[in-house]
């Protein structure tokens, strides 16, 4: 199960690189809001039953919607990116039923994006061009 595979990889480099984390918050279904705080940044990762498609940091509640728009590619606000649009011409686009969202509270901006980087090169999502 990927779910697993994601959490023990953030477990495994978040103790490798010294960084506290929270519980790890996943969502089934990509539409319904994170049982989370609107004030608690961190990192999300963004997946289906076989894929990671993209791993990011800051405010979940706030990006989840913007995600949404890229995935789909129907736009209500949202910027995109060359970078998604790159993502739906390789892959297509993603239904939300289908997206799952796992979220891991972390203090401090320097651990947050300590975190990312590794689990990106780690992870490799689909959609992040770093």
């Amino acid at each position: 199960m990927l779910e697993k595979t994601i959490s023990n990889t953030i477990i495994k480099w978040a103790n490798l690189i010294e960084v506290d984390i929270d519980k790890i918050t996943l969502t089934e279904n990509y539409s319904q809001k994170p049982d989370i705080s609107k004030k608690v940044r961190g990192i999300y990762v963004i997946f289906t039953e076989h894929d990671i498609l993209y791993l990011g940091k800051g405010w979940v509640i706030d990006r989840q919607w913007s995600h949404a728009q890229k995935l789909t590619g129907i736009f209500k606000g949202a910027n995109d990116t060359s970078n998604w649009a790159e993502f739906r011409r390789t892959y297509g686009t993603v239904a939300l039923d289908q997206i799952k969202l796992l979220y891991v509270p972390v203090k401090y901006e320097y651990n947050i994006t300590a975190l990312e980087g590794v689990l990106i090169k780690q992870l490799q999502p689909l959609a992040n061009d770093e």
